[in-house]
């Protein structure tokens, strides 16, 4: 499948990325893919209302100190999704979703890539 020759290209196959939550999933860790897929396709909105509903919910979910699926970013990246909350921008988790990137393909994808699931 061409997974193991970067994580770039596990992230821009559909069914690498259903693989790798399937890992994930075992890991206990899947919030960060999911987190990860929602910040990607929150970029594409166009829509200003959709726009701040989704913003919204990402944020309820992943960020806020009350989030139900936690990601582990710095308060540096907090912080700045924090500036943006009432006034959404297509920018606005590139920091977190930077950080969970960078936390997967350094921790999660070199496992994944000794996992019976690759």
């Amino acid at each position: 499948a061409g997974w193991a020759v970067n994580f770039d290209k596990l992230l821009q196959d559909e069914s690498g990325i259903a693989v790798f939550t399937e890992f994930l999933k075992k890991e206990f860790s899947e919030e960060n893919i999911i987190f990860w897929t929602a910040c990607k396709d929150y970029k594409n909105i166009i829509d200003e209302e959709y726009r701040k509903v989704k913003a919204k919910e990402i944020y309820e979910r992943h960020i806020s100190a009350r989030a139900s699926d936690p990601v582990n970013v710095d308060s540096a990246a907090r912080l700045h999704t924090d500036k943006f909350i009432d006034t959404p921008n297509s920018i606005m988790f590139d920091l977190a979703q930077q950080q969970i990137f960078q936390l997967m393909k350094t921790d999660s994808y070199a496992r994944f890539l000794k996992s019976e699931l690759y």
